[in-house]
C-alpha cells in the first residue's frame, strides 16, 4: 500500500501533481482512475475487479480523481490532470468503499484503506490501499465468482494454472523461508560470514519479506540511517560495511563478535546475539536470560519494520526465532524473584532439544502491535522449557 515508497496514508496533494510532472505511468501496482463507483451493479464489478486484480498481483495503490493522456482516444497510462472526484469526500464516502470491498471479495479482503487527499477547496483525489494478501487469490462474489490479476498491460482474468499456482503459493512461502532459516544459521554458526563471531548460545531473530526473499531492495542509500538506528535500538553499530548478503552492522568485536544486525538484500533483517546464554561457574550448564532476550527481539523487529516501510516493502513478513544450545538448558527466573511463586524447579524446567527453531509467527500489518506479534513465539520458546507461558506476557505492561 506504498506510492514510491510512501505509505498510502501519508500521501500529500504534492506527491500527488508529482506524479503530473514527473510523468509517472501506471505500473502493476499503481493504477489511476478519473471517477469513483457508484451504487450501479456493473460499477460496483468492476470497482471489485480492479482491487482484486491488485491484490492478486501483490498490492498497490489505485488513485481515483485523475485523468489520463490520451492518443486518438486511447488511453496512454500517464497521469494528464489531477481533477479530483466531483464532490467533498466524508468519512461515510470512504467507509462505503472499505465495506463495498469487504462485503463483495472472496475470501473478504479486510485491511484495504481509503483515503481522501485534497486537491482543491472543494475535491479531493481518493486513494484506495490495497494489501498484498496471504489469503489470495481473492475473487469478485458480485455474480459468478470472477479471478483478475493485474498485469503491466492491465486486468486479465486468471486461467486455471495460474490459480493453482496462486492456492499453492502459501505453502511454497512458508517452505522457503523455513529454509532459509534452516541454511543461514548453520552458515553462521560455522563462522562463514564472521570468522571471529563468538557461537557459544547462538540467538537469530529472521524478519523476513514472506513470498519475497528472492526480490531485491535498494538498501544502500540508506545504510548510514540504518547503522545510526541499529546503535540507537540495539547499541550495536561499532562497525559497518557492505557485503555479499547486504550491509552488516556489528559489536567491536574485541576478541570475539557477540551481536551483529545483517540487513539483507530482500530488506529483511537477521539479528544475532550470544550474550543471553550465561554460566554462573565455569563447566556449568548455559542458562536462557530469556526476558532480555525478548526485549531485543522487540527492538530489533520494530527496526525491521521501520526499514521495511522506508524501502516500500509491503507485508507479510515472517517473524522467526531460533536458540542454539538449549539442551539441558534452563529459563533464568530467580533474577526475577518468581521461581517461588510459579513453582518452578529447574531440574524439570529444562529444554529437551538443541536447536529450538520457533515456528514463524506472521506479521500481516504494520498496524499491528508488535508484542501481540512476538508473544505468540515466545510463549512457545517458554513452554519448549516446560513453562506454561512467557513471563513477558505475563507482566507485559513493562516490556
Amino acid at each position: 500500500m506504498h506510492l514510491r515508497g510512501k505509505d498510502i496514508r501519508s500521501i500529500t496533494t504534492t506527491d500527488l501533481f508529482a506524479l503530473r510532472d514527473e510523468k509517472v505511468r501506471e505500473s502493476r501496482h499503481l493504477d489511476y482512475k478519473q471517477e469513483l463507483p457508484g451504487n450501479q451493479n456493473s460499477e460496483r464489478k468492476e470497482f471489485l475487479k480492479d482491487v482484486t486484480a491488485m491484490t492478486n498481483a501483490g498490492g498497490g495503490v489505485l488513485l481515483y480523481g485523475i485523468t489520463e493522456k490520451r492518443i486518438k482516444e486511447k488511453k496512454t497510462g500517464y497521469p494528464e490532470e489531477i481533477v479530483g472526484v466531483a464532490a467533498n469526500v466524508t468519512d461515510d464516502d470512504l467507509r462505503r468503499l472499505e465495506n463495498m470491498i469487504r462485503d463483495n471479495s472472496d475470501p473478504p479482503l479486510t485491511r484495504c484503506v481509503a483515503v481522501a487527499i485534497p486537491v482543491s477547496e472543494s475535491n479531493a483525489v481518493v486513494g484506495i490501499g490495497v494489501p498484498r494478501s496471504l489469503l489470495a487469490p481473492h475473487a469478485v462474489s458480485i455474480g459468478s465468482r470472477t479471478y483478475w490479476r493485474r498485469g503491466s498491460a492491465g486486468n486479465y482474468p486468471l486461467d486455471t494454472r495460474e490459480l493453482r499456482q496462486m492456492f499453492l503459493e502459501g505453502a511454497t512461502w512458508d517452505e522457503e523461508v523455513e529454509e532459509y532459516r534452516r541454511t543461514r544459521t548453520a552458515a553462521v554458526r560455522q563462522r562463514i560470514f564472521i570468522p571471529n563471531l563468538d557461537t557459544d548460545g547462538s540467538f537469530f531473530l529472521h524478519v523476513l519479506p514472506r513470498g519475497r526473499l528472492r526480490e531485491a531492495a535498494d538498501i544502500m542509500p540508506l545504510r548510514d540511517e540504518f547503522s545510526q538506528r541499529a546503535w540507537q535500538t540495539l547499541g550495536v553499530g561499532a562497525r559497518s560495511r557492505p557485503n555479499l548478503d547486504g550491509y552488516l552492522v556489528l559489536d567491536n568485536g574485541d576478541p570475539d563478535c557477540k551481536t551483529y544486525v545483517q540487513w539483507l538484500r530482500n530488506g529483511g533483517i537477521e539479528f544475532y546475539s550470544s550474550i543471553y546464554h550465561r554460566r554462573d561457574k565455569p563447566g556449568e550448564r548455559l542458562k536462557l536470560a530469556a526476558s532480555h532476550m525478548a526485549s531485543d527481539a522487540k527492538k530489533a523487529l520494530a527496526l525491521a519494520v521501520e526499514f521495511f516501510d522506508r524501502l516500500g516493502v509491503e507485508p507479510p513478513f515472517a517473524v522467526l526465532l531460533s536458540v542454539f544450545d538449549t539442551l539441558g538448558c534452563s529459563i533464568i527466573i530467580d533474577e526475577l524473584g518468581l521461581e517461588e511463586s510459579l513453582s518452578l524447579r529447574i531440574d524439570n524446567n529444562r529444554f529437551d532439544r538443541d536447536p529450538v527453531f520457533i515456528q514463524a509467527v506472521i506479521l500481516q500489518d504494520r498496524a499491528q502491535a508488535l508484542d501481540e506479534v512476538l508473544l505468540p513465539a515466545l510463549d512457545m520458546l517458554w513452554q519448549a522449557a516446560g513453562i506454561n507461558e512467557s513471563l513477558v506476557r505475563r507482566f507485559k505492561n513493562g516490556w
